[in-house]
């Protein structure tokens, strides 16, 4: 009988439901100009105003012809979600060229951020990132608990030793669940 103790794999929870959440957190960050995760964004300037009128572009902040905004909220174009550090880290983002001008701003441009630092990030979105995270160890443990029990219970009762190996399984299994 064996206890799978192996690392829980987190990668479909997090190129899934969690990639979707840090992608509608863009979404929220340009719908607000910026004020969703941090400082409001600073007005277009009415030259640059103008320009988009002439164009015939938006006049929203940032989106002229929706580009950049639809690589970080949707991932189409030049946005992405991967994991990096063999699965321990998930980056979303976008390879869109305007991104770092944007992000950072330039001598002529002010800086508008695009995707928060850290600490920028509300308490709310952390919460509920980690309480996915929390849900899918849960439901492996459960599920690898199950299927110990389950072989537990085709030993019968007369094993002996079968407890202890379980709970030694459990111990293991204990020790590799990082949340």
């Amino acid at each position: 009988m064996s206890l799978d103790t192996s690392p829980i794999d987190y990668s479909d929870l997090m190129l899934g439901q969690l990639t979707n959440q840090v992608r509608d957190l863009f979404t929220r960050i340009f719908e607000s100009e910026g004020t969703e995760a941090g400082e409001g964004w600073e007005p277009l300037s009415p030259v640059t105003e103008a320009r988009k009128l002439r164009l015939g572009l938006r006049s929203d902040i940032l989106i002229a012809e929706d580009n950049l905004r639809r690589s970080l909220s949707t991932g189409v174009g030049d946005g992405y979600a991967e994991l990096r550090d063999n699965g321990a880290t998930l980056a979303v983002g976008t390879n869109d060229p305007k991104g770092p001008f944007h992000q950072l701003g330039t001598r002529r441009m002010p800086q508008r951020k695009i995707a928060p630092d850290a600490d920028e990030i509300p308490q709310s979105e952390t919460s509920d990132w980690s309480n996915l995270a929390g849900r899918h160890a849960r439901n492996e443990i459960g599920t690898r608990l199950e299927k110990a029990f389950r072989e537990f219970q085709a030993i019968g009762e007369g094993a002996e030793g079968a407890l202890e190996v379980v709970l030694e399984g459990l111990g293991e299994l204990a020790e590799v669940v990082v949340i």
